[in-house]
């Protein structure tokens, strides 16, 4: 499979897997992303989630910081609310616009509509999700709508929250979202 991948010109995949089998995956040269009871997200290939890491960490700033995530598809008043609340609430405010392009605006009118919105915010910074929040990797039935199984859902929520509480969070010094 991971021949076939690469034949197609993929040189980035991602798999979920149970907990117990993961160590197959490392084998094969993947990389665990996060972990929850039921499941580990792993990543082949580049570039990745340290990639993305250091990118965001270029971002930091020290205080009480928040977190918003929106896919703005285009950015409304009800989005501004939330940005300015939480601003108003945070020293500094990390605004993620969802990268994933299966949107009526592509990812980057969405990005750039968001910093337009918010440019006389001075305490607010928009930075792209990439492949690592509420994407077609980590929550893939975010985008089935009402199709998606309740189940799976959950599942894939959870892994997307564990994802970002235990890895993002910290590297921007994140305390609510």
């Amino acid at each position: 499979l991971m021949d076939q991948l690469r034949s197609n010109g993929s040189n980035h995949y991602f798999v979920y897997t149970c907990p117990k089998n993961s160590v197959y995956f490392k084998s094969l040269g993947f990389n665990k992303i996060v972990e929850t009871s039921n499941v580990t997200f792993m990543e082949f290939g580049h570039p990745n989630f340290e990639d993305y890491l250091s990118m965001l960490s270029n971002h930091k700033k020290e205080g009480n910081n928040g977190a918003v995530v929106m896919n703005a598809n285009p950015i409304t008043n009800g989005h501004l609310h939330l940005i300015e609340e939480t601003a108003k609430q945070s020293d500094y405010v990390y605004v993620f616009v969802l990268s994933e392009d299966r949107s009526e605006f592509n990812d980057e009118e969405r990005m750039m509509l968001v910093k337009r919105a918010t440019a006389d915010m001075s305490n607010v910074i928009v930075l792209p999700t990439n492949d690592y929040m509420v994407s077609s990797a980590t929550f893939p039935s975010y985008f089935l709508r009402d199709r998606a199984q309740e189940s799976v859902a959950r599942i894939q929520a959870k892994v997307d929250a564990t994802l970002f509480k235990e890895r993002v969070a910290p590297v921007l010094n994140i305390n609510h979202r």
